[in-house]
């Protein structure tokens, strides 16, 4: 109640000062100043509330025990027995005006707007879609496969003793320095993801229908891969520039953590910074970035970056999505990746629904998907692995 009485601007901050605190996603300093701001705001018994988890669950219990099935059949009972009562008020109208083609015209009410109106009882019932999981083909330089699957697994036979694979990542471990540069590719499907830790100690984090190519070991002046999809970087610090070279630029950093994402059916590449600093290149033109900004290069070359919250960008390799005011289109783009469903909207204006709120990566889509259609805004169905959207 005291959240609710907030003005618009205080209250979408203090509720972003609550979020970060429950994700522990605050400094030791930022969480002492934001514990005396929530005191002071009187958020304390709700920030108190939110973190004991059974308090949720309990506030859930009602929906979680809501069967739709029942409810959809008591709706079309009711639509059926108003139709019923508003023919026959029509058929007696008709009687009395017209006595003498009763038979006829109570004949076509009874069997034509029946037919027109009759809603089948049936079950409703969405597939499940489950979230994607750890996937990946690494292909070697001698153009040999391995199917990444699962947290671990051994990787033997020539020329592989320094790869391990355990926890979820693959780690390319120190060996004798090699003199010309011999390439690895990881290959990440529909609705699936795999991170690695490079040669250098570098720390990726490959996204859903991506592929990184980058070396056994780097040699040269320069440490640079190459990537199509999206990636999260944490580039171990070295006096050599660490680049990712994409279809529509380049990014050129020393030691630092960034997102970047640049798929073909995308309109541009995105370079978002977390921490240090970047250098976006494309041909003669450069841009640098700082912590908190994004940095944006289309096919035609055009470059812009502007101010944003990186949550939004990165969240997806912490688990979670985050959406502001997105378009609906956006969304199920990236859902639709990791998911592995096919989406159909019933018409171009749903695309541009927005659409604001988290979803936990390594939920069922169909959690998403039920708190859009609560918005009243659209409806979903799914079958055969394509979500449809409809009004």
């Amino acid at each position: 109640e005291k959240m609710r009485n907030m003005k618009g601007d205080k209250l979408k901050y203090m509720s972003d000062v609550v979020r970060r605190l429950l994700w522990g996603e605050v400094t030791e300093e930022e969480r002492e100043q934001w514990m005396r701001e929530v005191e002071e705001a009187h958020c304390g018994e709700v920030l108190e509330r939110l973190s004991d988890e059974g308090y949720v669950d309990r506030r859930l219990a009602g929906y979680k025990a809501w069967d739709e099935n029942k409810a959809f059949r008591r709706f079309v009972e009711e639509v059926e027995r108003i139709k019923k009562r508003r023919q026959l008020r029509r058929r007696m109208a008709w009687s009395a005006v017209a006595a003498g083609v009763a038979c006829l015209v109570g004949v076509a009410l009874l069997l034509v707007p029946e037919r027109q109106v009759e809603l089948p009882v049936v079950e409703v019932r969405n597939e499940v879609v489950v979230p994607g999981s750890t996937k990946a083909t690494l292909r070697l330089a001698g153009g040999e496969t391995v199917d990444i699957r699962g947290d671990s697994m051994q990787i033997t036979g020539k020329g592989k003793s320094h790869i391990l694979y355990a926890g979820g990542k693959l780690t390319y471990a120190k060996k004798e320095k090699a003199a010309e540069l011999v390439y690895n590719e990881l290959e990440v499907p529909v609705a699936g993801e795999c991170s690695l830790v490079l040669d250098d100690g570098t720390q990726v984090w490959v996204n859903a229908d991506s592929r990184l190519k980058y070396p056994v070991q780097f040699v040269g002046e320069e440490r640079k891969v190459f990537l199509e999809g999206e990636a999260y970087f944490i580039v171990a610090k070295d006096s050599l520039p660490f680049v990712v070279s994409t279809s529509r630029g380049d990014i050129r950093v020393l030691g630092t953590t960034f997102n970047v994402k640049s798929y073909d059916e995308e309109v541009a590449m995105q370079a978002t910074l977390v921490e240090g600093k970047v250098l976006v290149a494309q041909g003669q033109k450069e841009m640098e970035l700082a912590p908190g900004e994004q940095g944006t290069v289309t096919d035609a070359g055009i470059m812009a970056k502007r101010a944003v919250d990186v949550d939004e960008f990165v969240g997806w390799r912490k688990g979670i999505y985050v959406f502001k005011k997105q378009p609906l289109e956006d969304i199920m783009r990236d859902l639709s990746r990791w998911y592995g469903v096919s989406v159909f909207f019933q018409n171009e204006g749903l695309k541009q629904v927005s659409f604001t709120g988290n979803l936990k990566r390594y939920d069922n889509i169909n959690e998403f998907l039920d708190v859009l259609q609560r918005t009243g805004d659209v409806k979903y169905r799914i079958n055969n692995n394509t979500v449809i959207i409809y009004e």
